[in-house]
């Protein structure tokens, strides 16, 4: 009994250059049937074209999942048209590590979409994102005790997610859920050695006037022993 790793040939034209070739195969209800339809010489080209096309395919796919993660007006982002494309591009510079990135300055010098211009080269990798923005923490108190179960599967997602992205989290006073989400996830995914990214207009002393007492100074600290802060370059600044 001939099995499938004793393979009969059968003359064959090649399905591409039509040349004829031994195609290993087996006979299955008396039918021959080919594993192979590509001659020696056209294969490594056919398999090659195979793999690019999955590829793309791949790419495609997750742009469409980009899609649903990113917001519209940050989709397209033309750098030529920035305030300051030197933040954009020392932004950029980044390379995947423990340490993140916080991004700070005067509003209008486009720090979110350099941000969102990263997260995508990033997720384009291969590499999952999560994203919070004000308007996010402010339904985080009704999450919390509307939905708790979905409350805490975002918390996981957030903790565990390849890069963790908080656009303006302090664009107002922080209520103490809010805080304890934003200090969880920074202590959490500092002690996994997963990066943080931050945007915002505020300074350290703007901060500590929005977080309570006993959170300020800790959070301020894992930020500044686990990431990098850019500003605007002064020629550019408002």
């Amino acid at each position: 009994m001939i099995t499938a790793d004793q393979p009969i040939y059968q003359t064959r034209p090649c399905a591409e250059c039509k040349t004829p070739f031994d195609a290993p195969g087996a006979f299955v209800c008396e039918r021959f049937i080919a594993w192979q339809h590509f001659c020696t010489t056209c294969l490594p080209a056919v398999r090659e074209n195979q793999e690019r096309e999955r590829a793309d395919l791949a790419r495609r796919q997750r742009e469409g999942k980009w899609l649903e993660i990113c917001p519209a007006e940050f989709v397209t982002i033309d750098r030529r048209l920035l305030p300051d494309p030197s933040l954009f591009d020392r932004v950029q510079a980044w390379s995947y590590s423990p340490r993140g990135m916080v991004v700070a300055g005067e509003t209008g010098m486009a720090k979110t979409r350099s941000c969102w211009a990263l997260l995508h080269r990033e997720f384009m990798a291969g590499r999952s994102v999560r994203a919070l923005n004000a308007y996010d923490l402010a339904r985080w108190p009704a999450m919390v005790m509307s939905e708790p179960a979905r409350a805490d599967a975002l918390l996981k997602r957030i903790v565990s997610a390849d890069i963790f992205y908080a656009d303006d989290p302090f664009k107002s006073r922080l209520s103490a859920t809010v805080e304890e989400l934003l200090f969880v996830a920074l202590d959490e995914r500092t002690s996994r050695k997963l990066p943080c990214f931050f945007s915002f207009n505020d300074s350290a002393a703007t901060i500590l006037e929005r977080l309570s007492t006993d959170r300020a100074k800790a959070f301020l600290r894992r930020i500044r022993d686990f990431a990098d802060v850019v500003k605007p370059t002064p020629a550019t600044a408002k």
